[in-house]
């Protein structure tokens, strides 16, 4: 959770939504902050939804990511972490049948994690730097290695018809943030096959 007092302004910040990059920039302001508070699992950490008193009355907005292209932000990062352990990589294929014996990060969607908050503005992981300006007034330089990933369709091109509709269908709260365009529609699941 990032606050910028001078704004009166929350920006919420789940999980794959370039949420580090974000904090890292917009903490450097005077009066801004990097607050972190307690996950769903009683974690302390910036992906928090739990607004502090002194900051209720600002104005929240929420970082999005297209679902799909997020999962495999998750997927690379549990896989990342495996290795770290020295455990062998999961398939796509095996890490969505398995995500539901991970951690709450890989099983909520935006909507799951953004349920019950009154979001006022949108701030789309794919234009961070034009929608911080049309939101808030702030000009923000994005890393140079910092870029959304072009081809992600492709990823799921490996995936069966059941597990993409299942997606699909997890997903469907999710597209009222922009995606709708985007998404892999039980038809579009068809053309992969």
């Amino acid at each position: 959770m990032i606050i910028l007092e001078d704004k009166q302004a929350v920006i919420l910040t789940p999980p794959r939504t370039a949420s580090e990059m974000l904090h890292r920039l917009l903490c450097r302001r005077n009066n801004s902050y990097w607050v972190c508070s307690t996950d769903p699992h009683g974690y302390q950490n910036r992906h928090s939804t739990d607004i502090p008193m002194e900051w209720k009355t600002y104005k929240r907005f929420m970082v999005v990511r297209n679902p799909w292209e997020r999962l495999l932000g998750l997927y690379d990062e549990h896989n990342r972490c495996r290795v770290a352990r020295s455990q062998s990589p999961w398939s796509f294929v095996e890490y969505l049948d398995r995500r539901s014996e991970l951690t709450w990060r890989h099983q909520w969607t935006l909507s799951g994690w953004a349920s019950g908050l009154d979001i006022d503005g949108i701030i789309h992981h794919e234009s961070i730097p034009e929608d911080l300006r049309e939101h808030l007034k702030i000009t923000v330089r994005v890393p140079i290695d910092f870029h959304p990933r072009t081809r992600w369709k492709d990823d799921y091109k490996l995936v069966d018809y059941d597990r993409l509709v299942d997606l699909y269908l997890k997903f469907v709260p999710d597209l009222i943030y922009g995606y709708h365009e985007e998404a892999i529609t039980p038809i579009v699941a068809k053309m992969f096959q």
